[in-house]
């Protein structure tokens, strides 16, 4: 018993002490190509990878896990390469990503497994009596 705790209080220490990271990210938007997608992927410097992990981007906010970019973004010159060749120049942008259908499913996951949890420690404490 004394361990659950103890792993408990370590793992809401860590969420909290995580959580400011996942709320932006940064990467380089296309310029060149429409501004669809950021990309993600750093080569070295301000060279990212066009082969990679993008993530898509429009201006409309009711796509499905769309990069909103933030007012903190640098906008600074970055370039994009594919196989190795240059694709396109872009600008360094923060970004978060909204409206992802995850999240309407987090209550439902966070009922399930505190159902789950009171079946197993009900039924733990019914074997023991």
């Amino acid at each position: 018993m004394r361990f659950l705790l103890c792993f408990t209080v370590f793992s809401i220490v860590l969420f909290f002490i995580y959580t400011p990271v996942a709320f932006s990210q940064s990467g380089c938007i296309d310029n060149n190509h429409g501004g669809d997608y950021i990309y993600t992927a750093i080569i070295s410097g301000t060279e990212y990878d066009g082969n990679s992990s993008k993530v898509p981007h429009t201006y409309n906010s009711t796509t499905d896990c769309n990069a909103v970019i933030l007012p903190s973004s640098p906008y600074s010159s970055c370039t994009i390469t594919k196989n190795g060749m240059p694709y396109g120049t872009g600008s360094l942008v923060n970004y978060s990503l909204e409206n992802c259908p995850i999240d309407d499913y987090s209550i439902f996951s966070l009922c399930l497994l505190g159902g789950a949890g009171y079946y197993l420690i009900r039924r733990k404490t019914l074997r023991l009596c």
